[in-house]
């Protein structure tokens, strides 16, 4: 049978952030492996083209297109399921009860089914680290989502079982399934186009390759970057004078503890950096930092062992059930043991090539196209019957 499947379109267009590439990547994936089902891919906040939507994804195939001129989302009886990647449950949308009677005789009829993906909860556990705004945003979405039944994808264990302890989801409704690093991190060089190469050598002039730690991420308190740089400061002079700190990244919230605007001896503020940009900074790097206090999955550290880039983490959330044997994790407060850990490592050059060997192999583990068919399999089991699961 052909399902009709809503897909929430916006995060998957560029520019992406991390929840962007997310859902970019899964939506590419699902077109290379599904051309049965019937796709609408609804742009729930902002108009979209059909040249946004071909600028993005080149190679869509027919059986994926975008809702009708002004149709935000779909209606209850439009699709089959609706796949909610945007924190946003779709309106008219509910489960189904044995209590619900409609107006006159029988059964409220069950108005369709939604996918939720729930990528961390980290505006309960950090709410410090968000605005006011986020906060409401994505707990009245995923409140919506649990109060009307819909069935939840965490895109890790640590997010599963903060779900069922936070929100009281039961563990029935929640499908782990993983992201994975895109196909174009790997350890191998390529030739870069000349503009790209161009802009590369003006971002790495002021240290050469492997001369460097590098930070990834958005600009905002969770990412813990004003530990990271104070770790860095604490450095013995000979390793600071060696190796500088590039962070990539922009936008971002509350960043007034962050000293982008004032000049750190050492440190780099790259800014937002392209996808081609990124892979040439982890392959380089002596060794990627990620000190994050929460995350749902921890997506950069997967991207940085592709690249074969030895990590340190945090020993927090996700990032541990991530990362597994193959980074050095530590506690993402602890100042002392974040710089011990990167002098450690820095200096251990056998420690290194042996996290590199495991970070390859870790990040193996991890692949879209498999993410895309444990994806498929679930809209399938939850659409096999009228039972709301």
């Amino acid at each position: 049978m052909t399902l009709r499947i809503g897909w929430n379109l916006d995060k998957a267009l560029d520019p992406r952030d991390g929840v962007g590439q997310y859902c970019h990547q899964l939506l590419k994936a699902l077109m290379a492996i599904d051309p049965e089902n019937d796709y609408v891919l609804y742009p729930l906040h902002a108009a979209v083209s059909e040249e946004d939507l071909e600028r993005n994804f080149p190679a869509r195939p027919e059986n994926f297109r975008l809702a009708p001129a002004g149709r935000r989302t779909p209606g209850p009886t439009d699709v089959d399921l609706m796949h909610a990647t945007t924190w946003t449950h779709p309106v008219g949308f509910r489960k189904r009860t044995g209590t619900q009677r409609a107006k006159g005789s029988g059964q409220v009829p069950f108005t369709g089914k939604v996918l939720f993906t729930c990528y961390d909860l980290t505006f309960l556990s950090h709410p410090e680290c968000h605005t006011v705004d986020n906060r409401i945003a994505c707990l009245e979405g995923t409140l919506r989502a649990h109060l009307a039944g819909a069935h939840f994808l965490a895109i890790s264990r640590a997010t599963s079982a903060e779900m069922q302890t936070r929100l009281g989801v039961p563990p029935e409704r929640i499908s782990v399934i993983y992201p994975a690093a895109a196909d174009h991190f790997h350890p191998e060089r390529g030739k870069a186009s000349a503009p790209a190469a161009a802009s590369d050598a003006a971002r790495t002039r002021e240290s050469p390759s492997g001369e460097y730690l590098l930070a990834v991420g958005t600009l905002e308190p969770r990412k813990n970057l004003v530990r990271l740089i104070e770790a860095y400061s604490r450095l013995p002079s000979e390793l600071r004078s060696r190796y500088s700190l590039r962070i990539a990244g922009g936008g971002g919230w509350k960043q007034e503890n962050l000293p982008v605007a004032q000049p750190i001896e050492g440190v780099h503020w790259l800014g937002p950096v392209s996808d081609e940009q990124l892979v040439e900074l982890y392959r380089g790097a002596a060794l990627f930092a990620y000190p994050s206090l929460a995350e749902g999955f921890g997506l950069p550290i997967v991207e940085a062992m592709a690249c074969g880039t030895p990590v340190i983490t945090s020993n927090v959330s996700s990032l541990i059930e991530v990362a597994g044997d193959a980074a050095v994790t530590v506690d993402p407060l602890d100042v002392e043991a974040l710089t011990r850990e990167i002098a450690d490592l820095l200096e251990d050059t056998p420690r290194q090539a042996m996290l590199r060997e495991r970070g390859l192999q870790r990040a193996a583990d991890f692949s879209w196209q498999r993410t895309a068919e444990q994806v498929l399999a679930l809209y399938r089991r939850l659409t096999a019957s009228d039972t709301p699961r």
